[in-house]
């Protein structure tokens, strides 16, 4: 990845203090996973993702994280 994106989303992704701002709303994370899932949609209002998003999802279920729980995580990311 170019540096120069990186510190582009850096950038746009810093807090009141000035400190980068790495999870949540607005976050440099959330930017790249929102932009990288829409790149990595196939054909518009699908809503499936090439590379197993339903294989994740039932992975963390299997895992002990309830329904709840990756729902709540999903929408963080």
């Amino acid at each position: 990845m170019d540096d120069r994106l990186l510190d582009a989303l850096l950038e746009r992704s810093r807090d009141q203090a000035g400190g980068p701002r790495l999870t949540g709303e607005g976050s440099m994370l959330g930017e790249l996973v929102r932009a990288v899932l829409e790149r990595a949609l196939v054909p518009k209002r699908s809503g499936r993702v090439a590379g197993g998003l339903d294989d994740m999802v039932i992975s963390l279920y299997a895992h002990g994280m309830s329904v709840r729980d990756i729902i709540h995580h999903l929408r963080q990311v």
